[in-house]
């Protein structure tokens, strides 16, 4: 019998780290699941530009895959 395996949060597979029939070990990490609707994006801005951002400022990032809009906050 096949085991199954469910992940323990909803989202989207971006990788599965191991073979159909492999053996594995337990705690080994399976696959990475991701919830985009919770991504974060950590971006550096030079020094010499720093003075153009202001925390809560609305933000545009280019993924080259789309566009995603945001807000700059302090961590």
């Amino acid at each position: 019998m096949p085991l199954k395996v469910r992940a323990g949060t909803a989202g989207v597979l971006q990788e599965i780290t191991v073979k159909e029939g492999q053996q594995v070990t337990p705690g080994l990490n399976l696959a990475r699941v991701a919830d985009p609707a919770s991504l974060k994006a950590e971006l550096r801005v030079a020094e010499t530009t720093i003075k153009d951002v202001k925390i809560g400022q609305a933000v545009i990032v280019d993924t080259r895959n789309g566009t995603i809009q945001g807000q700059v906050f302090a961590n």
